[in-house]
């Protein structure tokens, strides 16, 4: 959505202090064609969480249709993901309890793909996704249901520089809204 270069580095590391806390580390880069009409991009994330290991990348492209001095861009993206669960470091008290997931210790190779929407103007943006179309993955010989995700965002610039300027720059109000849904759970609802 950005007229240039857009890259970001994130590392979480939540509920430190207990054995198997998530961890993820993050690199996103994304730009525009010289011509403005097309988006590309691509995003690389490494998710641990307790024995689960998991990679994955996905390359991005948007084609921007222009209305105007608005921008209607329609997104797709398409990638794989390598997961991994390492069961060695698990303890059975009860024998057979390990049994069944030994088949979750064997590596593979998920696809996946996505699809977006987003609408922008000077004052304003809005955009629906759907980041993960394919909703089922196997590890090993178990089926691991996945639920898609639809995110809906909301922006809208609200310019205040008349009223006040900060060392000679004008100063803008753009509060955001992002609902994410999950079938089966609550809505969740992030403002900033």
């Amino acid at each position: 959505s950005r007229e240039g270069v857009c890259a970001v580095l994130a590392y979480r590391n939540q509920w430190t202090g207990i054995d198997g806390s998530p961890k993820t580390m993050l690199a996103t880069f994304h730009t525009v064609s010289p011509n403005r009409k097309y988006g590309f991009g691509m995003n690389l994330y490494n998710d641990k969480l307790a024995i689960i290991n998991s990679y994955a990348f996905n390359g991005n492209f948007a084609y921007r249709i222009f209305i105007g001095k608005s921008v209607l861009a329609l997104g797709i993206n398409a990638g794989l993901a390598y997961t991994n669960s390492n069961i060695s470091v698990l303890t059975a008290y009860q024998q057979g309890d390990i049994t069944g997931f030994d088949a979750m210790g064997k590596a593979q190779l998920i696809p996946n793909a996505g699809a977006g929407v987003y609408f922008k103007n000077k004052r304003m943006a809005i955009g629906l996704s759907i980041p993960q179309i394919f909703n089922n993955r196997l590890l090993g010989n178990i089926q691991v249901p996945l639920s898609n995700h639809y995110y809906f965002s909301f922006d809208y610039l609200f310019n205040i520089g008349k009223q006040y300027t900060l060392q000679g720059q004008k100063v803008a109000l753009v509060p955001s809204l992002l609902i994410k849904f999950v079938p089966a759970t609550n809505f969740q609802v992030d403002f900033n």
